[in-house]
């Protein structure tokens, strides 16, 4: 029964929450920089990351960091260790970088910099020659730059990544959870799942399973029970846009945007994304920013032929008829409406 459960837990871990996504992309970044694997590999991985963000990051303004982050990574023609570890560091550990990063308001403005210099400085590869599990361990949290109650969760991390035959990746959530918070709780787990013949993947995976918060988790439970997301999500962006947050609706319809697959889908839903934000700009006084998307979401609206569970003929005529407005400069009486239908 146990090895079941644990084959549930990495299933789902891997096939239903695509939590592998991350790990690969590191793996594929670590082989390019030692030879041992080809650029476009590591790129296509990366990107595939990237794209699947929002199913494990809640926070919008974490989401923009990490794909600013990732884009750099791209682009950049040599790489430390840590950078190549770095896709399956942030997102597994997003918790820590949350605290870190969005948490602080001051720090949040210089997020960018910040990544940047966290692994370009952070000496990985001076560590490598250390053979013992705990001393290394000792020496990763050592070289992590971050508050005291955040190095031990990143540095399994790490550890994983040097060694995955013997360390298990542990969250912030997680260790809270079962106070595995310091090296001595956190190698009794992997003596006892060792002597389980537990392997550290599938501990993780378990543990992820019972402990983490992350979009992906329900995502999958919706998936398995047969909920429609697309249309629960609409819902949530009519209520929005009913109450005039359209920055707040825009941002549920990104995720409408990153759900469906068809690029017909994708085009329609673009334009009442754009129509969503010029009318965040009119509201916010900006007129000519709203002018100028607005001509970006018309066409989109009137192009779009596929069925939507969305009044989307009735948003075409209302952001013509706020567009005129607009250019003859007369204020709008009433807000359009969107409506699932």
């Amino acid at each position: 029964m146990e090895e079941r459960i644990l084959g549930a837990a990495q299933y789902f871990y891997i096939h239903i929450e695509k939590r592998s996504l991350p790990l690969e992309a590191s793996k594929a970044l670590t082989n390019f920089r030692v030879g041992k694997g080809p650029k476009n590999i590591a790129l296509s991985m990366l990107e595939r990351t990237k794209k699947h963000l929002s199913l494990w990051l809640e926070d919008s303004s974490q989401i923009q960091i990490y794909k600013r982050y990732f884009g750099y990574i791209a682009k950049e023609k040599t790489l430390t260790l840590a950078e190549c570890f770095s896709p399956f560091v942030l997102i597994n550990s997003w918790e820590s970088f949350y605290d870190v990063l969005i948490s602080d308001k001051e720090r949040r403005k210089q997020a960018f910099g910040w990544l940047k210099s966290f692994f370009r400085s952070m000496d990985v590869e001076g560590v490598l020659e250390e053979k013992d599990p705990e001393e290394l361990l000792r020496r990763l949290i050592e070289i992590v730059d971050l508050p005291e109650n955040q190095k031990f969760y990143i540095a399994t991390h790490l550890g994983y990544m040097i060694n995955p035959h013997i360390f298990i990746p542990i969250t912030k959530s997680t260790g809270e959870a079962l106070s595995l918070n310091e090296p001595g709780s956190y190698f009794r787990l992997i003596e006892a799942t060792r002597k389980k013949r537990i392997k550290p993947i599938e501990a993780y995976a378990f543990l992820h399973l019972l402990y983490e918060r992350v979009p992906s988790k329900r995502i999958g439970t919706e998936h398995l029970l047969g909920i429609n997301r697309e249309f629960e999500l609409l819902k949530v962006a009519e209520r929005l846009w009913g109450e005039e947050r359209f920055y707040e609706a825009h941002e549920v319809l990104e995720e409408v945007w990153e759900l469906v697959k068809e690029p017909e889908k994708k085009e329609c839903y673009q334009g009442v994304i754009r129509f969503a934000i010029a009318l965040h700009h009119y509201q916010s006084g900006e007129e000519k920013r709203a002018e100028n998307v607005l001509r970006r979401a018309i066409p989109q609206l009137e192009r779009c032929k596929v069925p939507l569970p969305i009044n989307v003929r009735e948003l075409s005529l209302q952001a013509n008829d706020f567009l005129h407005k607009l250019k003859e400069g007369k204020p709008l009486k009433a807000y359009p409406t969107f409506r699932v239908v």
